[in-house]
């Protein structure tokens, strides 16, 4: 079963299917290893995700599925987006550390501004 999250740390286009497949969300969050955190996202960090994913080349074209995401963070600061859809997780979704440190300052409303005001 903790095949599901480590598959997912190397690809995540074989969790999804062109009919947007998704998995019941107690099974995986059973299947977290050692190390991993899930967090549930706010409905400003969810609209966040949802743009990043329409314009990643790794996840289905269109709007992710559901009315939330959640967030497993793993060890070495980077994490996965899981877009949740009642009782199911869809569409996974790999972020490197600095994405997960955008999401991470929507919740605090922190939000870190490169470059100088017009």
């Amino acid at each position: 079963m903790k095949t599901i999250i480590a598959l997912l740390l190397t690809t995540t286009a074989a969790w999804a299917s062109p009919a947007g497949e998704c998995r019941n969300l107690e099974d995986t969050k059973s299947t977290m290893l050692s190390g991993m955190k899930w967090i549930d996202l706010s409905h400003d960090q969810w609209e966040f995700v949802r743009g990043i994913s329409v314009l990643n080349p790794e996840t289905p074209r269109g709007i992710p599925v559901g009315d939330g995401a959640a967030l497993v963070k793993l060890q070495d600061g980077s994490g996965i987006i899981f877009f949740i859809d009642g009782g199911k997780v869809c569409q996974p979704m790999k972020l490197p550390k600095e994405g997960i440190e955008m999401v991470e300052g929507i919740a605090t409303g922190v939000i870190k501004h490169s470059g100088e005001p017009l």
